[in-house]
């Protein structure tokens, strides 16, 4: 539960033991709004799965080159007619310009919308992995 309603979130916290974490100040949170919900505005299944399969999609692509990523997965969470995902970006100007060609191609399944802010804290990290990492 999330502000009393449901949510499911996947989580990367094995991100927290990357060193240095300085290389990745950069929050990335994306946003993507869905047309059609079930339940607890809860996305349909068709939804559901496309939103997996994009959000894997901006993953690879944040990232780039494997050995060296741009970008490193935070997480996603479902939940009140919407799914926010989240990255940790090194070069952020890297991972705006591939989502500027990406809103500019429409070719895209969702209307979504992105906002970076340097995080070199990683407070966010923190906000979303250290009450499942206490448990």
């Amino acid at each position: 539960m999330l502000n009393n309603k449901p949510f499911v979130g996947v989580f990367n916290i094995g991100i927290m033991k990357l060193n240095p974490k300085e290389a990745f100040g950069w929050y990335l949170s994306l946003i993507i709004e869905f047309k059609e919900t079930v339940g607890s505005d809860m996305p349909i299944k068709k939804d559901s799965s496309k939103m997996q399969k994009f959000v894997e999609k901006l993953s690879k692509e944040l990232a780039g080159n494997k050995k060296h990523p741009n970008a490193i997965f935070l997480g996603r969470i479902t939940g009140d007619g919407h799914t926010q995902a989240m990255w940790y970006v090194n070069n952020p100007e890297t991972a705006h310009e591939y989502l500027q060609k990406l809103i500019s191609s429409d070719k895209y399944p969702f209307d979504f919308n992105y906002e970076m802010t340097f995080d070199k804290e990683w407070k966010e990290a923190h906000y979303w992995l250290d009450p499942i990492i206490e448990q």
